[in-house]
């Protein structure tokens, strides 16, 4: 009647005399509306982020105050030539691994902020540098807090090879000099 759509549990146990006898059924209704609510708007954010990071086709890895990584996208994973499996299994030891396949490691500032105990892991920088791999490739990386108004959450970092881009600016520049 009042056109308010709400979310009920019903809980139904059985109620015991003594040994074992059924003495009743108690009824139990639980309001499970704001649940509900909050549910389906997690889910509407998740399905949003989820078309947004298909749609910008970079890579992208979030890790939480703590250290731990709370999501990376197959772009990401496939940049460095891993599953996004094995790159939440390696936790901590990710920025080690992955400094492997550099040629020279990442400015100190950035390196910095990839460890969550140092104060520039928290800092409200954007960082963006380019790292050039073992084979070859050149990788944009860019660093960004993630934040709300009420605290800092943690850190993403989003990377795109950049190589072509970078080859062809060069080869033009080269070409002027000639």
């Amino acid at each position: 009647p009042s056109g308010v759509v709400s979310f009920v549990v019903i809980e139904v146990s059985i109620v015991e005399k003594s040994r074992g006898n059924e003495a009743g059924m108690c009824l139990r209704l639980r309001d499970r509306t704001a649940l509900r609510t909050a549910l389906n708007e997690s889910e509407e954010h998740l399905s949003l982020l989820q078309a947004l990071d298909l749609a910008i086709g970079e890579g992208i890895l979030f890790r939480e105050r703590s250290g731990e990584i709370r999501y990376v996208n197959e772009v990401f994973a496939r940049l460095w030539g891993m599953s996004t499996q094995e790159i939440l299994e390696m936790r901590h030891g990710l920025q080690a691994h992955l400094g492997t396949m550099l040629r020279e490691p990442p400015p100190k500032s950035m390196q910095r902020m990839w460890n969550h105990k140092s104060a520039a892991f928290d800092s409200a920088r954007t960082e963006l540098a380019d790292v050039t791999m073992l084979d070859g490739r050149i990788l944009e990386v860019r660093t960004l807090p993630i934040a709300t108004k009420q605290e800092f959450l943690g850190r993403a970092w989003r990377m795109t090879d950049v190589t072509q881009a970078r080859r062809a600016s060069q080869a033009m520049i080269q070409s002027q000099k000639l």
